[in-house]
């Protein structure tokens, strides 16, 4: 793992995604994440009221990203009691790397607010800068909420259950998961 960089976290701005930072985007989720997202889902971040991207950079260079986060927030539904969501997960006594359903339940009559992509540059990691960027977006997208609603909105992330680092850190700041293999 690369040596993380000295620089303190007051050093690093946090902003609001920008039209002119979509193609720097795509290129440090390419560079960070095993996943690609079509150019429209950067574009969603922009102009939907429901989701937010924010991008983070030295004070000293506003056009070299070194991270960001997406997320999007999802209304209460009044339909059902709760919602399943299937997760994988290995039963005690199974064969190692055999996985089997079970579920999560996660109420959709409470708002939720999903943490859709999250990365930092190698050299930037272990500063706190992913958790000031989860802080920031929840911040972004409840700040306008009448507090009932804040109060009781449930954060989670989707992550690969192979991603172990990411694992933890979400774990490390009490979030719920929805996993996948």
């Amino acid at each position: 793992m690369p040596a993380s960089t000295s620089l303190p976290l007051n050093d690093i701005i946090v902003r609001p995604l920008t039209s002119a930072d979509v193609p720097k985007v795509i290129e440090l989720h390419a560079h960070v994440l095993p996943i690609r997202y079509s150019r429209s889902f950067f574009l969603q971040l922009l102009v939907l009221p429901s989701r937010a991207c924010l991008v983070a950079h030295k004070r000293t260079q506003p056009n070299n990203l070194i991270a960001f986060v997406s997320a999007a927030m999802q209304q209460p539904l009044a339909v059902y009691n709760h919602h399943l969501i299937e997760v994988q997960e290995p039963t005690p006594g199974a064969i190692a790397g055999s996985p089997t359903k079970s579920f999560v339940h996660i109420d959709p009559t409470r708002p939720r607010l999903e943490i859709l992509t999250l990365g930092v540059l190698p050299q930037y990691q272990h500063l706190g800068l992913a958790r000031r960027l989860i802080q920031c977006v929840t911040q972004k997208l409840l700040g306008l909420k009448p507090m009932p609603i804040a109060d009781q909105t449930i954060i989670y992330a989707n992550v690969s259950t192979s991603n172990e680092p990411a694992l933890k850190f979400y774990e490390s700041m009490g979030m719920d998961l929805e996993m996948h293999i």
